[in-house]
C-alpha cells in the first residue's frame, strides 16, 4: 500500500499539477522553499539512481557517492525556477571541486535538455528520466514534491537534506556546511 500511495503522489509530481497560487505557469508544481535536514542519525541509504545520461551514456549517482559530498539537483528545462537557478548550480559546481553535482531531467526531451545544459554550462552528469521513475527511491524519506528540488548526501553517501527551492550558490553551501557540522 505504502508503495502505492508513493507511485501516486510521484504520479501528481510528473502530471504537472500546478497549485491554485501558483504565478500561472502550468506544468510545475512551485517550490515551497523548505530546507529539511537529517540528523546524522536519521540519514538513510538510497537504492541506486541510474540510467542513460543525455548523450545516452549510463550514468549512475551510486559510482560517485561515499566519496564526498554529492548535490543532486531534479530539474525540467521547461521549468522557470529550474532556469533561474541554472547559474547559480553551474557557478557552485565550478568554484566546489570537492563537492560532486549530478542532475536528473524530468518530463523533457533530449534535444531541450541538451540545449539547457549547454546554454548554462553545466559540466556535470545528468540523468535523463522523463517518467520521474528513478525519483521513487526518496519516496519513503524525502520525497520530490516540486520543481525544483536538491538533494545533498553526506561524504559518506547518505541522504542528508532536500531542499524545496531556487538554489543559490550561498544557500547551497550553507546547507552543505550544515550537513558537515559547520565543518
Amino acid at each position: 500500500m505504502r508503495s502505492l500511495i508513493s507511485v501516486l503522489a510521484f504520479s501528481l509530481l510528473l502530471a504537472g499539477c500546478a497549485a491554485p497560487e501558483d504565478d500561472g505557469a502550468l506544468g510545475y508544481v512551485s517550490p515551497d522553499g523548505s530546507i529539511t535536514i537529517l540528523d546524522e542519525s536519521e540519514r538513510p541509504t538510497v537504492e541506486n539512481i541510474s540510467g542513460e545520461d543525455l548523450n545516452g551514456e549510463p550514468v549512475s549517482l551510486n559510482s560517485f557517492l561515499g566519496e564526498k559530498v554529492v548535490v543532486l539537483n531534479v530539474w525540467g528545462s521547461w521549468c522557470p525556477p529550474c532556469r533561474a537557478e541554472a547559474p547559480e548550480l553551474a557557478a557552485a559546481s565550478e568554484n566546489n571541486p570537492d563537492i560532486q553535482f549530478f542532475g536528473i531531467v524530468l518530463r523533457d526531451s533530449i534535444g531541450s535538455a541538451q540545449a539547457f545544459v549547454k546554454e548554462f554550462n553545466w559540466t556535470y552528469p545528468n540523468l535523463f528520466d522523463p517518467s520521474g521513475e528513478q525519483l521513487i527511491v526518496f519516496a519513503d524519506s524525502l520525497p520530490a514534491v516540486a520543481l525544483p528540488t536538491t538533494y545533498v548526501f553526506d561524504s559518506e553517501g547518505r541522504l542528508a537534506a532536500r531542499i524545496v527551492d531556487t538554489v543559490t550558490e550561498k544557500s547551497l553551501l550553507s546547507v552543505i556546511d550544515q550537513v558537515n557540522g559547520g565543518k
